[in-house]
C-alpha cells in the first residue's frame, strides 16, 4: 500500500480512510499531501465497491473528505485528484462538487482541481 511504500517520495504523506456503512466496508479513499504547500493536497485511490455504487456513498465520502481536508489543513488552497478519461460517472461527480480539469494528463488520467 502507498502509505508504507511512499512511491511519490519521502516528502509525501498518506492518510488512508475506509468507507463504511455500519459494519460493512463499501469503499476506500486516500489523502496524500505535501506539507508546507498550498496546492499539493490530493484525493487519491478513491473507490466504492461495485456492489455499492449508485447509493450515494461516493458523494458522501467526497463531501466528508473535502470538509476534513479544509479543517485539518487551513493552509490548503487547492485539492487535486485524477480521474480516468473514460470514467464519466466520476467526472460528473467531481464536476458537481466544483472540481475542474487542469488540462494536465497523466497517462490515461486527467488531473482535476478544486479551489478551497
Amino acid at each position: 500500500m502507498k502509505v508504507y511504500i511512499k512511491p511519490d517520495g519521502e516528502a509525501v504523506e498518506y492518510i488512508p480512510f475506509s468507507i463504511y456503512d455500519n459494519d460493512k466496508m463499501v469503499g476506500f479513499i486516500l489523502h496524500a499531501y505535501e506539507p508546507d504547500t498550498v496546492n499539493m493536497y490530493w484525493i487519491n485511490g478513491f473507490f466504492i465497491d461495485q456492489m455499492y455504487q449508485g447509493r450515494g456513498y461516493a458523494r458522501a465520502a467526497l463531501a466528508k473528505m473535502i470538509s476534513w481536508i479544509k479543517a485539518k489543513f487551513p493552509e490548503c488552497e487547492e485539492i487535486r485528484l485524477t480521474v480516468h478519461k473514460d470514467n464519466l460517472h466520476a467526472k460528473k461527480l467531481y464536476n458537481n462538487f466544483g472540481f475542474s480539469p487542469t488540462a494536465e494528463i497523466w497517462g490515461e488520467e486527467e488531473v482535476y482541481y478544486f479551489s478551497v
